[in-house]
């Protein structure tokens, strides 16, 4: 932005109508403003205005005559106008300019030039790349004289990575390494003493005999920016992958998401081992009092390195009763309320890479997880429809006989609970709660019916009659796809089992028919003929026996559920329509077969008759020869 430099109207008019036009419309933002001041040879001292305007500065004011006050009386009005204009001293240009700064933020260098001496043209291209490069607004804040917030993350999730250690300091070796790293060169040992001299004097707690703390990293930037070396700072941030509005860059998950690529709605993308320990070192780390959970402020300390928590789900009141809150001490905090688990932080991350990889990788590098290392965070798990039908389902497996390998080998398992609106209102529905729509389970290696690798449960809560089609969506082909088990629920009368056995079918209709169904009594006061029913229909359609959890224990549920989860074939309904499903892919892979080994059949002898022909041909050649 441009001005007459000395000129109070041109300069006046900045602040009075650009700036505020600018800020009004919204065209800079956070983008730097340049001030440029055109004419710098018109800036004169203060004794050259007064000669200009006619005066001698060193002689005294003369009186004026009759003559020379009837024309100020008749000229008042235009010197009035030409006040305005009139030329300002270099000191009083710079109290303008000063002024001006300091009620404009958007400012960020004020310079002067003069295309007819050649003087300062080239430094004002030099500074105005030197602001889009490695601008200060999103550094520093001038009016407090401190870093921004978001620059303070930023340093401490760059303090955190370099601290390799995880003791709260930076070494000298450390320090070596960190300079190696943004620009190439270790520092000397005087260097070195230099930079803890340097902290010792203004900041005393930012150095230990340890190293130097996080305080100690903070002020030596901002002492950076305090003397204009802004390119230090932006060196650093941006090889540590921020962009200029300090958010980590797009394209640092673009390799891992692209590893991962394109999956089918039955995969599922699930945190790898080395993703799981990487998880775990955070929680300990920030579980400061090692009461074996997470309070508020440690959890607020985990994700301060991130511009906030990766969802609504992390806060307190919504992952109360959604995932594990009991640890050591009761799960209490020293305020008496609920705390995050390792197992309930764990199952939150589960979740998240269920439903947003993208989210998942990203938060995991504001923890600290590198870029080399982030495609070995997720991976996604096999087919689920394939893996079903390469298992051959034994004998006995519907009456909890026999004993085999489950074809399921992912880690993170999905179940939808089917209740009735009553059954809602009553609270009678399975491991979840009538405000819950999700929750989060953990089983351990080789409880119950588990497999032998610790597993994650999912259990979503659906209305039955909701939506379009009664169930509440899940009547679509897609979405029963990522769905591992259905738990189909029902209370005392015998009328509401019949409607759910109904839905059960219909959602089984639309599905691959690979899907396995579970019935669950949740009313404790259930008739025997209701349960009766119950148990009939599942030996009818060669289903497991139904749950109970009103009279289980929530962990032989849990382990119930995993295993049917892991596998499908002990309770996949044998309907009339998949009974004629399966017939009619009988015959077919009957008749392919037939055809396949008739045209086989027939090639072969072709083959053999083409040979058979061809010798007597050639026998015939040579008695013909002979005669």
């Amino acid at each position: 932005m441009c001005y007459k430099s000395g000129c109070g109207k041109s300069l006046g008019r900045i602040g009075t109508y650009w700036l505020p036009e600018l800020r009004r419309t919204n065209l800079t933002g956070d983008k730097p403003v340049l001030l440029v001041g055109c004419q710098e040879d018109v800036v004169v001292s203060s004794s050259a205005v007064a000669s200009s305007q006619g005066q001698d500065p060193t002689s005294p004011l003369s009186s004026p005559g009759r003559g020379d006050a009837v024309r100020g009386n008749e000229n008042r009005l235009v010197e009035a106008s030409k006040a305005e204009d009139a030329m300002l001293d270099a000191e009083a240009l710079e109290s303008k300019l000063a002024l001006l700064i300091d009620e404009w933020k958007e400012i960020e260098v004020c310079l002067q030039c003069s295309a007819k001496r050649l003087s300062n043209c080239a430094e004002v291209f030099v500074q105005a790349q030197k602001a889009v490069m490695h601008p200060t607004g999103p550094l520093y804040d001038a009016q407090t004289g401190q870093l921004k917030p978001r620059c303070v993350r930023a340093l401490k999730r760059i303090f955190q990575i370099c601290d390799e250690d995880a003791d709260g300091f930076l070494s000298d070796r450390e320090l070596n390494h960190f300079q190696a790293t943004c620009f190439g060169t270790p520092l000397q040992p005087e260097e070195l003493e230099g930079v803890r001299k340097i902290i010792s004097t203004k900041v005393p707690e930012g150095i230990a005999p340890s190293g130097v703390t996080l305080k100690g990293f903070v002020y030596l930037h901002a002492l950076f920016v305090a003397r204009g070396r802004m390119d230090t700072t932006w060196t650093v941030l941006r090889k540590f992958g921020y962009d200029n509005a300090l958010e980590l860059r797009p394209d640092l998950c673009q390799g891992a998401l692209s590893q991962l690529g394109h999956f089918h709605p039955d995969q599922c993308v699930e945190i790898t081992d080395s993703g799981r320990d990487f998880l775990r070192l955070k929680f300990r780390q920030h579980d400061k009092d090692a009461d074996g959970v997470l309070s508020d402020a440690e959890l607020e300390e985990l994700f301060s390195t991130a511009p906030g928590f990766p969802g609504p789900e992390w806060h307190r009141d919504a992952y109360h009763g959604m995932v594990d809150t009991s640890g050591r001490g009761g799960g209490k905090s020293k305020g008496g309320e609920p705390c995050l688990t390792l197992d309930g932080f764990l199952s939150l991350w589960d979740l998240m890479a269920l439903r947003s990889p993208a989210t998942a990788l990203v938060h995991a590098l504001y923890l600290g997880r590198s870029k080399e290392d982030l495609p070995t965070f997720l991976r996604i798990s096999r087919r689920r429809k394939q893996e079903v039908r390469r298992a051959r389902r034994p004998q006995g497996i519907a009456s909890g006989s026999g004993h085999h390998k489950p074809p399921l080998t992912r880690r993170v398992l999905s179940c939808v609970v089917f209740a009735t609106p009553d059954q809602l209102r009553r609270n009678e529905t399975v491991l979840t709660e009538p405000d819950q729509q999700t929750r989060v389970f953990r089983v351990p290696a080789g409880q119950g019916d588990a497999a032998s690798s610790e597993k994650t449960l999912v259990v979503r809560q659906v209305e039955a009659g909701s939506g379009d089609d009664g169930a509440g969506g899940y009547t679509d082909a897609a979405l029963l796809q990522s769905v591992d088990l259905c738990i189909i629920c029902f209370g005392q009368k015998r009328d509401d089992l019949a409607d759910q056995v109904a839905l059960m079918k219909r959602v089984e209709r639309k599905g691959t028919g690979l899907l396995p169904f579970a019935l669950a009594c949740v009313s404790a006061s259930a008739d025997e003929g209701s349960s009766g029913m119950a148990d009939a229909i599942t030996q009818q359609l060669s289903m497991a026996k139904p749950l109970d959890p009103s009279s289980e224990a929530a962990s032989e549920t849990l382990a119930r559920l995993c295993g049917l989860c892991s596998d499908p074939h002990a309770s996949i309904p044998r309907t009339e329509e998949r009974l004629a499903k399966e017939h009619r892919d009988l015959v077919v892979r009957r008749c392919t077969t037939g055809l396949v080994v008739g045209a086989g059949v027939i090639s072969a002898l072709l083959i053999a008759h083409r040979l058979y022909a061809s010798a007597s041909n050639v026998e015939g050649a040579e008695d013909e020869s002979r005669e």
